[in-house]
């Protein structure tokens, strides 16, 4: 879920909160891994981490997470035109 609301953060009105499952259990979690990954791929993040990484909660695959959202979030004021 974290992962989910950083994306929502990041660029408001990407995520659907109807296809994010609240049960808890392991299927429920993978699917929003999954869903997560690919929102965050939408909204043009890198993501080299495994839906499997997020749910079993790797350190370093979740760092690297929420480092490419930070970077996808910081890039686009770098791009901004010079006046």
């Amino acid at each position: 879920m974290a992962v989910i609301d950083l994306v929502d953060a990041i660029n408001p009105g990407t995520v659907n909160y109807d296809n994010v499952r609240t049960g808890g259990q392991e299927e429920d979690n993978i699917a929003n891994a999954k869903y997560a990954i690919s929102m965050a791929r939408k909204i043009g993040a890198r993501i080299y981490a495994l839906p499997e990484d997020i749910t079993e909660v790797k350190p370093k695959m979740i760092m690297t997470v929420f480092a490419c959202l930070m970077a996808r979030d910081y890039i686009p004021s770098m791009d901004a035109k010079k006046n």
